[in-house]
């Protein structure tokens, strides 16, 4: 990477949460309830009233394989243009110790509420973190904490989402307490070394016609990919790199955006 310091680096003495807290002085409680006002109840929490493009902000590859400009750390830069885009949901992902996820997503998270406020900010696994971060809700995997407790923990307003890879999966999903499901993976992905068998658009649409749930389509999804993934049914998908154009700007937001409203007229330029 261009720079020194990942994005998921390891907490010091003078940076740990308790001396340099990045959601220090801001008001959890007033930014939940600005959100919700740009959303709807679903069976147990809140979702936004439109799916669409689901960005994974994945700390790895933010410091392996992002542009330089993001590389060099411009978190409010990425979060006004989410909130331009009207962009539903975000997922804060890094697999490292407990500081380094928490610094990581405490800086997002501030920048997030900051400049993106009508934007869903959704935690990978930890419902410690969603909750002392006041995220907007939680995503697990089946080797997980069980919905049933994420929602006990979260209470009844907060979103959760749960991975699946099959229709057995996905029937058993509808009883959870989830909010939302994810499938996939929909296409051969880099981003994820214990990834599943590769699905495809078939199993997705199959998929889609199985849940009872909004679906979540994730896997190696990308411009070539999200019109064929809009047509199969999926209320939003997640992806980690497919969102930057191929110069490694977002410039190509906007353009996925509308391919997912219009998927049968719009033209999306590679990313």
């Amino acid at each position: 990477m261009k720079h020194s310091v990942s994005p998921c680096a390891p907490l010091t003495g003078h940076d740990s949460p308790s001396r340099h807290d990045p959601l220090a002085g801001r008001d959890p409680l007033s930014e939940q309830l600005k959100f919700a006002e740009h959303c709807h109840p679903t069976q147990h929490g809140i979702l936004p009233a439109q799916g669409g493009l689901y960005p994974i902000l994945d700390a790895d590859w933010l410091a392996t394989s992002a542009p330089t400009w993001l590389q060099a750390d411009h978190p409010e830069h990425l979060a006004e243009r989410l909130q331009a885009c009207a962009i539903p949901l975000v997922q804060l992902r890094c697999k490292g110790s407990g500081g380094e996820q928490y610094e990581f997503m405490a800086r997002w998270m501030a920048a997030l509420r900051a400049k993106a406020p009508q934007v869903a900010v959704i935690v990978n696994d930890r419902v410690d973190l969603a909750l002392a971060l006041a995220a907007d809700g939680v995503h697990v995997g089946q080797e997980d904490l069980p919905v049933a407790v994420c929602r006990r923990l979260l209470g009844a307003h907060k979103i959760i989402g749960l991975s699946t890879h099959s229709l057995t999966e996905i029937t058993a999903a509808a009883t959870s307490g989830a909010d939302y499901i994810g499938f996939g993976p929909i296409f051969p992905t880099r981003s994820k070394a214990d990834a599943h068998t590769v699905q495809g658009i078939m199993a997705l649409a199959a998929a889609c016609r199985t849940s009872t749930l909004p679906l979540v389509a994730i896997g190696g999804i990308d411009s070539k990919g999200i019109q064929s993934v809009a047509q199969a049914g999926a209320w939003a998908a997640a992806m980690i790199s497919g969102w930057f154009a191929t110069d490694g700007s977002t410039d190509c937001l906007e353009q996925l955006a509308a391919a997912w409203r219009h998927p049968d007229s719009i033209n999306v330029p590679s990313s």
